[in-house]
């Protein structure tokens, strides 16, 4: 059970990931809106997430500057 809430755990927290950054590529928050720590988290997992994905395609991808 504490294996399935785990993956769930991390399910929930990819979900929150892409809906803050929907929320901030509409313009409906803004990066600077969330505390200094947050902000450094999010763009660090935007960071790895944007090298894994040119790993995976073979392409360096730049970072978007959020």
């Amino acid at each position: 059970m504490r294996a399935l809430l785990a993956n769930s755990d991390e399910d929930l927290i990819r979900i929150l990931e892409d809906l803050i950054s929907v929320l901030i590529d509409q313009n409906i928050v803004l990066l600077t809106d969330f505390p200094k720590g947050a902000q450094r988290k999010l763009l660090r997992r935007q960071g790895i997430r944007q090298k894994l994905q040119a790993m995976d395609s073979g392409q360096p991808k730049r970072p978007t500057g959020r």
